[in-house]
């Protein structure tokens, strides 16, 4: 990393080696103790298809706070319009991809420091719950929108 400095430090107009050497290994302190006092988490969202804009608000609000936050996409209804979908069905069943999303789903939650379930008013369907088992068993922290 003190190489990577240095070359671009070049570009300024330091001549002394040894200054150029002090700032880049100052700035490679600094770098080092931001990353070590990171507190950022990744969080994976799961809930209902029917939540996703609840979701999207979440996630938002957990990435204000510095988190990372993966989950389902929110797809415009445009494009459920121009791909001629049935109004309030999954996307990812309409165009047989459903499969390949929950396994990539599972391996949003394996990468996953917590897990956050979106509940809206208690809800917590089949696959939500398959995905909360797989959650636990795989160790990780779960968090509600509502009490449970």
């Amino acid at each position: 990393m003190k190489d990577k400095i240095i070359e671009i430090l070049e570009k300024y107009d330091i001549d002394e080696y040894h200054w150029k050497l002090e700032i880049a290994e100052e700035i490679e302190s600094s770098l080092k103790k931001q990353i070590e006092e990171d507190k950022s988490k990744i969080i994976c969202t799961i809930g209902s298809s029917r939540f996703a804009e609840i979701e999207a608000v979440k996630k938002w609000e957990f990435e204000k706070e510095g988190n990372i936050c993966i989950g389902m996409h929110l797809l415009p209804q445009w494009y459920a319009d121009k791909q001629g979908w049935e109004k309030n069905h999954h996307g990812a069943e309409q165009e047989n991809v459903a499969d390949i999303m929950d396994a990539l789903h599972l391996k949003k939650i394996d990468m996953a420091d917590e897990v956050f379930v979106i509940n809206y008013k208690g809800y917590i369907g089949e696959r939500t719950r398959f995905e909360i088992n797989y959650a636990t068993e795989h160790g990780k922290p779960i968090k509600y929108l509502e009490s449970i």
